[in-house]
């Protein structure tokens, strides 16, 4: 067998690329302040870096005696084992979440990118620690659900005032015999009319505060419907306009829950602005909506003024707010900009802006979204 010089070079070559990706490899793994961990086909600890370790609150010796399934809480055990079944079927699993049972019996929640090794004997993970992303989360859900719970009163008063007035306006002209058959048909027709919104409303709500992400083909018309429906009773009752421009065939792809989320945060929150501002005569909420080249544009304002320039670089900051504590936890724009920066991979921005509507001239504050 002949050997050229050649061949020799470009064996050294090799050997020198294959030594840099190793020193590469090894500086990633040492250095990353996500935590990475290498485990076997059974789950169980090979490697991982300090971040890791840190994570867990385990001593090394103990970690390597375990394996990532068995940190998992009793409940998400299943789908760990299908999401390692998953791995070495496709050769990796993005966005796993899952919830583990670490040192001192405490409980973190973990987001992993799992993925299948060269060698096809090894999987390597990527983790962040999101439990703190999680109790804002859940924070931020339950002042949404508080804030639900009043649009639903102001929702259910009329139509509770009208079933009540007729039913009793039924008994009345029945007691004293003045009721014809057209009249009691009318007044149950009515009541039935009632209680199908009363219905309705309830099925909003309960549509909203159900758990699990579904990521969808969306039409963004219907999605704004669902919203509205849940915000204009309080929006009316408080006198503001809102004033939608949405092309009824837009579609968006994204979780739908979580953009009503988000969507009702931002527009409490121009709520909050035009009712602090008793200065006005008119107020307004507007809504717009465009899609170029499968990039959508949302844009959210209204004319409350505007936000302090003082205040601007921190609105998106958890539990930054100028509000009252009796009025705000300063959650709701924080959690609707991690909705759309993180869950969405869009950008969320917030500025003034100065605007025309109907020969007048006003200022507000306008929440841009593109994803």
């Amino acid at each position: 067998m002949l050997i050229t010089a050649q061949d020799v070079t470009d064996a050294k070559k090799t050997t020198e690329m294959l030594r840099e990706q190793k020193e590469e490899f090894e500086a990633i793994f040492k250095n990353s302040k996500d935590g990475i961990a290498i485990f076997d086909f059974t789950s169980k600890f090979l490697d991982f870096n300090d971040a890791y370790l840190n994570m867990t609150g385990f001593e090394r010796e103990e970690l390597l005696s375990k394996s990532c399934i068995e940190l998992a809480v009793p409940e998400d055990v299943e789908k760990s084992k299908i999401v390692m079944e998953k791995v070495l079927q496709d050769g990796f699993v993005e966005n796993f979440e899952k919830s583990c049972l670490v040192k001192d019996d405490k409980i973190i929640t973990i987001n992993m990118s799992l993925s299948l090794m060269p060698d096809k004997k090894r999987v390597i993970v990527v983790t962040k620690n999101i439990t703190q992303n999680k109790i804002l989360e859940s924070q931020a859900k339950l002042a949404s659900m508080g804030e639900m719970i009043g649009n639903i009163a102001h929702q259910w008063r009329q139509p509770l005032s009208v079933i009540t007035t007729s039913a009793s306006s039924v008994a009345f002209k029945q007691e004293l015999d003045l009721i014809t058959p057209e009249e009691l048909i009318e007044a149950m027709a009515m009541i039935v009319r009632q209680g199908n919104y009363l219905s309705k409303t309830i099925d909003d709500f309960r549509y909203f505060i159900k758990g699990g992400k579904v990521e969808n083909i969306l039409n963004l018309g219907k999605l704004f419907e669902k919203t509205l429906s849940i915000v204009n009773p309080n929006l009316k009752s408080n006198y503001i306009e809102l004033i939608s421009n949405i092309s009824p065939t837009l579609e968006i792809k994204g979780y739908e829950n979580e953009l009503m989320q988000a969507f009702i945060n931002i527009i409490n929150n121009a709520k909050d602005a035009l009712i602090s501002n008793e200065s006005l005569e008119e107020k307004y909420i507007f809504i717009e909506a465009k899609k170029q080249d499968d990039v959508c544009e949302i844009i959210i304002k209204d004319n409350g003024g505007g936000i302090k320039s003082s205040v601007m670089d921190r609105i998106f900051e958890p539990y930054f707010t100028t509000k009252h504590q009796s009025q705000g936890t300063g959650l709701g724009l924080s959690m609707t900009h991690k909705i759309i920066t993180e869950l969405h991979h869009g950008t969320m921005t917030a500025l003034n802006s100065t605007f025309e509507y109907n020969g007048k001239e006003y200022i507000g504050a306008s929440f841009c979204i593109v994803m």
